[in-house]
């Protein structure tokens, strides 16, 4: 009988969650999911990565004859046995062996044969002599070292005999594995197929990836996603593309998705509103195992069999998707391929660098980012603040907090679920301001792999002296002028150091022309314009604050008065980019940025400073490599002729000097 969950109706068509299955029900149906194997035979060309499904037995001797592994002279052995330095061996040459030619000779008493490497041992010969250990004396030749019988040969069969396994089933093959099995004599392998999994979008704002947006429109990020990750699983996508929120629609497709796939994914369309109709479907026409899991996030994933198809519908939440996707279809993708449940270079071992909370009821796949190498790996929790995408993007796996689990500790070390290889992980972490420069500074620290994270200035501060990132770049503005130093001894910071970075101006980004003549701050109120602002805590948010308190000062008005009746106060952006985009979009008339964010978007740039951009880092790394590479990178000529390629940028004639450390 299907299991199905038991919901509660509403006025406004809406259900809500009665039963949730726990995480591991959930899996344990997922596993029920998993499609039958399939064998295939692909060429050697494309086997790399599959896995045999079956022993490849050889046909024949491998390499099928005896064959010289040196350059040298076939002998017996016995004829040299006694020979050395002092009492070489003289021999009569009688002929040449070349690799893919037989033999010109055999050789007999007193005698020895030229042979080249590869090339198959001549009758009466039973050793090869290294040529460097002989002496050429006209028709003759002088063996100076004796050798045992065998001795630089490769016997027939040595490798593999008849009958023998090259391979056995269950073998994932590489580059040695398939050279084996062209040895073996080989054009094919028989391998597991790899499942086709369907990927199915809904929701009347997705849209194609490069399709031009309208107003409450997205790109089907999921869509890309998926794909990539179905194949890194060892899966074949089919990508089935998008359907609107109109159930006739999403049923059609998901009917013909039953002939094309073994196993179909879908994204949205699965919570308990009244719009969400892809459960309801599974529900109706097909048997619908369980809607809700007891886990955050993924709680509205719905796992179903319809018209025999096995079926995953993932929330649309692109972070939500993601860790649903590993937790339960990556697993059962791999066992329909032959692979293992998941590689150990997909886990790493690394201390919190803050606490967990948990989720009270429900099983927590917290998304974190992992930095470091070896037992100074540290994971820090991504905050969720970041945005659905861009918390895909920065996370490198998650770590699995039980239900009943109120808390996991700072510094407990804890086992991370990568959604990449270890090999992918970051050396530093830099957490601070958003800045244009960071990609050209990064490539000068290589090989150091290095990633940043834009939590603003102040979130920067807090990211080192928290010990979760390596450096912070930040520009903090004082009210008399000065940046960073006289802010961060206001705030007690302790244990660090600021390393001169570099000058950018700072203003107002505009549209194309400026067409209603902003000149500053006053401009702006006056005229009623919309302005997008940055998150609180960032330099740009301090340097805002600053002027619309001189502003209200000016105007003898109280504090406060000011911001009330700035259109967009409280629109925060989490970047310069994001500033100039609104501008250039149109939701906004202007919003205070880097001159580099303007000009990059074809809009204009009202100056209003220029600002130190420096490096916060902490005062125990100082003498460590990566506080070394940056310091060296900063005041290197090649990031300063980089840095003049981006408008408002220009290196700094202190670059990279330790310009304070707190006492």
């Amino acid at each position: 009988m299907p299991r199905r969950s038991r919901e509660a109706g509403s006025a406004s068509g809406r259900k809500e969650f009665r039963t949730l299955i726990s995480l591991e029900e959930a899996r344990a149906l997922a596993e029920q999911l998993t499609p039958p194997r399939r064998v295939e035979r692909v060429s050697l060309a494309a086997a790399l990565g599959r896995v045999l499904a079956e022993d490849v037995i050889a046909r024949g001797d491998v390499p099928p004859f005896t064959r010289s592994v040196m350059d040298g002279y076939a002998v017996r052995a016995e004829d040299v046995g006694e020979a050395d330095e002092e009492r070489p061996v003289p021999l009569r040459v009688v002929g040449s062996a070349e690799a893919g030619r037989p033999a010109s000779a055999r050789v007999g008493p007193g005698e020895a044969l030229e042979i080249a490497t590869g090339a198959a041992l001549p009758g009466g010969a039973n050793a090869v002599v290294k040529v460097e250990h002989t002496d050429p004396a006209g028709t003759r030749v002088l063996v100076r070292r004796g050798v045992v019988p065998g001795e630089n040969l490769m016997s027939a069969g040595d490798d593999l005999m008849v009958g023998d396994a090259a391979l056995t089933g269950g073998t994932r093959l590489g580059p040695a594995q398939i050279g084996a099995l062209a040895a073996a004599g080989e054009v094919e392998a028989p391998v597991w197929a790899r499942p086709r999994i369907g990927i199915l979008s809904t929701g009347d704002e997705v849209r194609e990836l490069g399709a031009t947006l309208g107003p409450g429109q997205i790109h089907d990020t999921n869509a890309a996603f998926l794909r990539a990750a179905v194949e890194r699983a060892g899966g074949e996508p089919v990508p089935l593309g998008i359907v609107g929120d109109d159930r006739s629609a999403i049923e059609a497709a998901l009917l013909a998705a039953a002939a094309r796939c073994d196993l179909l994914v879908t994204s949205g369309s699965t919570s308990a509103g009244a719009g969400d109709v892809v459960y309801r479907i599974l529900e109706e026409r097909g048997e619908l195992l369980a809607h809700g899991v007891r886990v955050e996030p993924g709680k509205p994933t719905a796992l179903a069999r319809l018209d025999g198809l096995p079926l995953v519908a993932l929330p649309g939440n692109p972070a939500s998707a993601a860790v649903v996707f590993d937790a339960l279809v990556a697993p059962v993708i791999r066992a329909a391929a032959g692979l293992e449940p998941r590689p150990d270079r997909q886990r790493v071992t690394a201390a919190l660098a803050t606490d967990i909370r948990g989720s009270p009821g429900r099983r927590l796949l917290r998304m974190v980012g992992v930095v470091g190498r070896g037992d100074a790996r540290r994971a820090y929790p991504v905050e969720k603040r970041s945005g659905a995408i861009t918390l895909l993007a920065q996370a490198d796996g998650y770590v699995d907090v039980p239900e009943d689990l109120a808390r996991v500790a700072a510094g407990t070390p804890v086992e991370v679920l990568l959604f990449e290889d270890r090999s992918a992980l970051p050396d530093v972490l830099v957490m601070g301001s958003h800045c244009l420069a960071l990609r050209l500074l990064f490539r000068e620290l290589r090989p150091l792999a290095a990633r940043s994270v834009h939590v603003g200035s102040l979130g920067g501060v807090r990211a080192v002296t928290r010990g979760i990132a390596d450096a912070a770049g930040i520009h903090l503005l004082e009210p008399d002028g000065e940046y960073n130093v006289a802010t961060l001894e206001r705030l007690g910071v302790t244990d660090a150091a600021l390393v001169r970075g570099y000058l950018r101006r700072q203003g107002w980004i505009v549209p194309a022309g400026n067409p209603l003549a902003i000149g500053g701050l006053a401009e702006l109120v006056d005229r009623g314009a919309r302005i997008v602002n940055r998150i609180a805590g960032s330099g740009t948010r301090v340097l805002l604050d600053q002027l619309v308190a001189r502003e209200e000062a000016r105007r003898g008005e109280p504090a406060g008065s000011l911001a009330a009746r700035l259109q967009g106060f409280d629109v925060e952006a989490a970047s310069h980019s994001a500033v100039a985009a609104a501008v250039r979009i149109g939701a906004a008339d202007a919003g205070l940025g880097i001159e580099a964010a303007a000009r990059l978007n074809a809009l204009d740039f009202v100056p209003v400073a220029e600002e130190r951009y420096d490096f916060l880092v902490r005062a125990d790394a100082l003498a460590g490599p990566f506080v070394e590479a940056l310091r060296r990178a900063l005041s290197s000529a090649p990031f300063a002729r980089a840095l003049g390629t981006l408008p408002g940028y220009r290196a700094d004639a202190e670059a990279g000097r330790l310009v304070w450390q707190a006492s």
